[in-house]
């Protein structure tokens, strides 16, 4: 049997602060159970959002006996439909949540459980990077890339097995998050690889509004930014430290902390950031 609805509540209030505003904790309920996928960001979708390296954890909770639970299992499907070669299955993946007289079985009425997504997935005998959750619609094409979870619940009572699931549809944007990397990815090629493009300053008379620039080669090796790193998730802090080099230009020990402005250029629009109150020398 396949029933009942799901349901995602906002954990903030208005008074609260932004980050539990966002904040949704997403729950689907059949007649015998209630799956419980916790707080995600980005709640106000219309499906809980997993980011690069991320886990589907949470709990289920039985109503009735819960002895009289066989199996759990749960079933990741990764499905992309278009125009021109219709509906096809790149992903389907099965894992045991409970079997009985293992170490992981429900506790009282309810099991938890945590299954990583995968980075990779095997297409016709190459390995690629997984898709995104995308959808494009036209008037002659069309493309979906969509993913879901299945969870699968097997009872046993009076000698007869009932089946239970639950469809829940889930987004994968890998970029909607931030993860920690492995030892592994953490290597001083990353660092290398990173390229950096060279700006030249622009002074601004504050009695005639009139705005000077330097020659490019006048601040090489003066003016220094460092970065952490080079990518960040939406909605997170960037933090940075800029560095002068006073000993080779002694009038940038004049310019005021209040008067540098660092700015984000996105697709060629430029986004103020703000004014940076703090830089070391």
């Amino acid at each position: 049997m396949t029933a009942c609805s799901g349901r995602s509540a906002c954990s903030g209030s208005g008074t609260g602060s932004r980050l539990k505003t966002i904040l949704a904790v997403w729950t689907y309920t059949t007649k015998h159970m209630e799956v419980d996928l916790g707080p995600r960001m980005w709640g106000p979708s219309h499906a809980p959002c997993y980011g690069l390296n991320g886990r589907i954890e949470g709990s289920i909770r039985f109503s009735g006996n819960p002895s009289s639970v066989m199996k759990v299992a749960f079933m990741l499907e990764g499905h992309i439909i278009t125009s021109e070669r219709g509906s096809s299955t790149f992903l389907s993946r099965t894992i045991p949540v409970y079997i009985p007289f293992t170490t992981s079985g429900p506790q009282k009425d309810s099991c938890s459980f945590s299954i990583p997504i995968p980075t990779e997935i095997n297409a016709n005998g190459s390995v690629s990077i997984m898709p995104p959750s995308f959808s494009c619609y036209n008037w002659d094409t069309m493309c979906d890339v969509s993913y879901l979870i299945k969870v699968l619940v097997v009872r046993k009572k009076n000698g007869f097995c009932t089946h239970e699931s639950r469809h829940i549809p889930i987004m994968y944007l890998p970029k909607s998050e931030p993860y920690e990397p492995s030892p592994a990815q953490m290597t001083p090629s990353k660092v290398e690889e990173m390229s950096l493009s060279s700006t030249t300053p622009q002074w601004i008379d504050s009695k005639n509004r009139h705005c000077s620039t330097c020659l490019p080669g006048s601040f090489h090796d003066v003016i220094f930014i460092s970065l952490p790193s080079t990518n960040f998730a939406s909605g997170h802090r960037i933090p940075f430290f800029v560095s002068l080099d006073t000993v080779k230009h002694p009038l940038l020990s004049q310019v005021l902390d209040e008067n540098i402005d660092v700015i984000c250029r996105h697709q060629g629009f430029p986004l103020v950031l703000g004014q940076l109150k703090t830089y070391m020398l």
